[in-house]
C-alpha cells in the first residue's frame, strides 16, 4: 500500500504543482498518514481535520490487492488536500441525477450535496468535469447492478468516474 500511494505522491508531483515531502518534525507542522483500518476501504477526511497536525487516510491492508489502483490512491490524496467529489458540487443537480434508490445502505452520504459556502471555498468557478478523478462511477455504492449517477448529457455517461 505504501509502494502504491508512493506512486500517487509521485504522479501528482510530475503532473501538478504539488509536492509531497518525507516529514520531518523540525520542518512540518501539518502531514498524512496511512492507517491500516480493516473495512474493505480507503477513505480520507476532506481537507485538515485540525489546524495543525496529522491528516489520515484509512487504508485497509488488502485495499490494493482486492483491485484498487493508482487512481484511486490519488483520489484519496486529493482528498487529504482538500477535493471533494465533484457529484457533491452545489450545482451537481444542473449535471446529474443521483438515483438514491439504487444506493447500498449506509452509503447514502457519499452522495450528500456540499454547501454552497463549503464547497465555494475550495473549488468555486471550475467547470463540471465529469472526467475527475474525484468523481464517482455511474454505479459507484449500488446496491442493486443499476446507475446511482446519470448523467443529464447522455454523451458524458462514460465519461465520469475514471479511475
Amino acid at each position: 500500500e505504501l509502494a502504491l500511494f508512493t506512486e500517487a505522491m509521485k504522479h501528482m508531483e510530475e503532473k501538478t504543482s504539488v509536492l509531497f515531502e518525507r516529514y520531518d518534525s523540525a520542518k512540518h507542522d501539518n502531514w498524512v498518514i496511512l492507517a491500516d483500518y480493516r473495512d474493505g476501504v480507503a477513505s480520507s477526511y476532506v481537507g485538515r481535520m485540525k489546524e495543525k497536525g496529522w491528516q489520515r487516510i484509512n487504508l485497509d491492508t488488502d485495499w490494493a490487492i482486492g483491485g484498487h489502483d493508482l487512481g484511486s490512491a490519488i483520489h484519496e490524496l486529493v482528498h487529504a488536500l482538500g477535493w471533494m467529489h465533484t457529484q457533491a458540487r452545489p450545482d451537481r443537480d444542473t449535471y446529474v441525477t443521483i438515483n438514491e434508490g439504487n444506493i447500498e445502505d449506509g452509503n447514502e452520504h457519499n452522495f450528500d450535496e456540499a454547501s454552497s459556502s463549503v464547497y465555494d471555498a475550495v473549488q468555486k468557478c471550475r467547470p463540471y468535469d465529469y472526467g475527475s478523478i474525484m468523481h464517482y462511477s455511474e454505479d459507484a455504492f449500488s446496491k442493486n447492478g443499476k446507475n446511482t449517477i446519470t448523467t443529464k448529457n447522455s454523451s458524458m455517461q462514460d465519461e465520469i468516474g475514471q479511475r
